[in-house]
């Protein structure tokens, strides 16, 4: 499949090009507080810009395989890099899929995650025909519940130790769902 950039009203979402990598690596150095606890393996991914360089290579790979679909949600028309949205755990069969996403925290409050989702959402169902899409949100990310309700996902379920953490915890998550067909 082809990579293809996805534009809403204020946002676009863009899948990484290696020209992204020191974009990419200033925002999660900066967000690092904000993200050690729910993004733990790309923090560690993203410390360098050449680690950054190959985590973004990593992505493009996962693109031509079907596997992972790994997006940057930039700003229009300035194209600033605010976050990080993409689509994994994908079963082709059932056919359903993870999602997942981040807006640094001084553009938090904005819409913009929730604008990001939604175009996502309608990517997994529209392009990969996906019937489900979930979200796994820890308990005490408020804003993160207010997100998925306002995308329309539905609360499904609390799972038991579901989320290794910034800690190598294992921690519970909440599951969130959109149905499509």
């Amino acid at each position: 499949m082809k990579s293809k950039e996805i534009y809403g009203k204020r946002i676009l979402l863009i899948p990484y090009q290696l020209a992204h990598s020191e974009m990419l690596c200033a925002l999660t150095q900066i967000n690092h507080t904000h993200l050690s606890k729910n993004f733990p393996r790309l923090l560690k991914a993203t410390q360098t810009v050449v680690g950054t360089k190959e985590f973004i290579q990593n992505q493009r790979h996962f693109w031509e395989e079907r596997s992972k679909f790994t997006f940057g949600i930039f700003t229009q028309p300035t194209r600033q890099l605010i976050g990080h949205i993409f689509v994994k755990t994908i079963d082709w069969n059932t056919p359903k899929c993870e999602a997942g996403y981040f807006i640094a925290k001084a553009h938090q409050g904005n819409g913009y995650a929730t604008e990001a989702l939604n175009l996502l959402t309608t990517f997994c169902a529209d392009d990969l025909g996906m019937a489900k899409v979930f979200l796994r949100i820890m308990p005490e990310n408020m804003g993160s519940i207010r997100v998925a309700e306002k995308s329309g996902y539905e609360f499904e379920a609390t799972m038991k130790k579901d989320f290794r953490d910034h800690n190598d915890q294992l921690v519970d998550v909440h599951y969130f769902s959109k149905f499509f067909l």
